[in-house]
């Protein structure tokens, strides 16, 4: 067995030989044909961007005749839109890739004497940001002089989206899924924004929460 190992960060040509010793050699000739799968990955570029991106994936073998199956984890490839086999199904192309893509993408090979597998191949997809939701500790209608309010923000996300809050509009010096007002006062009622921010998309998606801060009641 030769295997080359794929690098994604390089954009490194997959390559698996699969050659069985003598002996396997000589009883595959008396039975038939021996399948031997070689399968070659090709990216269209190292870091693939959801919707922006496409792949293509080949895979060859020896042996005749023989068909080919493309399996996405434990469900078989089928055609679509963004999905076509081409070359008698040797050639699995995505266009327009979605984080559904990731894979383990593997190829089946077979014949009426044996078959083969190649190794799983991921593909490191980025996406997002996406269902950005901002929350409110306690959650309530108006709050009372003093109280101490969290604000988060969460967001579907590949890398990690970067978070930035802002106050009525203006940019607040604070970063991070989490902001946090402590002993608030009735100045600091209005609109608070989270604006999520994916590097590698460069995408952005905003949520906003409206606090309202009163005055403590007083009874005379």
């Amino acid at each position: 067995m030769y295997l080359n190992t794929f690098h994604f960060q390089t954009s490194t040509l997959i390559r698996l030989d699969i050659f069985p010793n003598s002996n396997a050699n000589l009883k595959a000739r008396a039975q038939g044909v021996k399948i031997e799968p070689t399968v070659y990955f090709f990216i269209v570029q190292t870091d693939l961007v959801e919707f922006n991106d496409s792949v293509s994936f080949n895979c060859t073998s020896r042996g005749t005749p023989i068909t080919f199956s493309w399996y996405n984890g434990s469900s078989q490839v089928s055609t679509g839109v963004n999905v076509q086999l081409s070359n008698s199904g040797q050639v699995l192309t995505i266009s327009s890739v979605t984080r559904y893509d990731r894979g383990p993408f593997t190829c089946v090979v077979t014949n009426s004497f044996s078959n083969g597998t190649s190794q799983d191949v991921y593909l490191n997809i980025s996406y997002g940001p996406s269902n950005l939701t901002m929350t409110v500790q306690p959650e309530q209608l108006g709050y009372i002089s003093g109280s101490n309010i969290t604000l988060s923000c969460s967001a579907d996300s590949n890398p990690t989206a970067l978070i930035q809050w802002s106050y009525n509009n203006i940019s607040l010096n604070q970063t991070g899924p989490t902001l946090r007002l402590t002993n608030t006062f009735q100045n600091q009622s209005g609109g608070y924004t989270c604006t999520a921010h994916n590097t590698a998309t460069l995408r952005s998606s905003t949520a906003s929460k409206t606090i309202q801060v009163i005055g403590e009641i007083t009874v005379i």
